[in-house]
């Protein structure tokens, strides 16, 4: 566990040059072997899955933060690249008869999966042409093996524990992008246009990660 922890911390680092590139692919290959071989371990897998996606959600959120001022509208070509290298991993991981998180999850399996399709949501991963050409199908697959994304324990959701997401709160900072997500939903449903306005963004996120996770299961 100690190996896949320092392969993630490489990975997660922001190296540039074309050998720290050619090395984090080749560990990226490595950590999908070990998914592979280690597919009845369902203690590994849990822990393979929660580390992959919490670095990947970290550096994902981390490539759009390093311009605070001036966010794109769109995915950047840092932030394609991030998904490159972890969503395979992801994939491989969740492919597993011993790891099924849809029957049973930990409370922090269940964030991780909501914070992962916030980003997706909140940094058009989804709908962005590049994105879907690269990654529909893992998508899909993901959102097969997604779990509720409200614990059984939680009150007044909507309401008050995702307004206070770090995801959100680190990348949908402009109003311009506001409105983006805004008018999505309003696409969706035309028909609770006044509702829609009254919404707050984290709420509005929450449901158009609803709307795409159950679009890709029905697929």
């Amino acid at each position: 566990m100690d190996i896949i922890k320092e392969a993630l911390r490489y990975i997660g680092s922001s190296a540039t040059s074309h050998e720290g590139k050619r090395l984090r692919q080749g560990i990226c290959q490595c950590l999908i072997k070990l998914a592979r071989n280690t597919a009845h371990n369902r203690k590994l897998r849990e822990y393979m899955f929660v580390s992959i996606m919490r670095s990947f959600i970290d550096r994902s959120v981390r490539a759009v933060s390093e311009r605070p001022d001036n966010i794109p509208p769109h995915p950047t070509e840092a932030e394609v690249c991030v998904m490159e290298l972890y969503l395979p991993i992801i994939d491989v991981v969740l492919r597993s008869p011993a790891f099924e998180p849809q029957g049973r999850s930990s409370d922090d399996t269940v964030s991780l999966f909501r914070n992962f399709w916030f980003l997706m949501i909140v940094r058009g991963y989804v709908s962005h042409p590049d994105c879907i050409s690269k990654f529909d199908s893992i998508y899909t697959h993901i959102a097969v093996a997604t779990p509720m994304l409200v614990l059984s324990s939680s009150t007044n959701y909507l309401e008050a524990e995702i307004d206070t997401n770090t995801v959100i709160k680190q990348v949908a900072q402009d109003a311009s992008q506001h409105n983006l997500l805004r008018q999505k939903l309003l696409s969706i449903v035309p028909a609770q246009g006044a509702l829609i306005k009254s919404l707050g963004i984290p709420q509005i996120v929450f449901l158009l990660a609803i709307y795409y996770i159950e679009t890709a299961r029905a697929r």
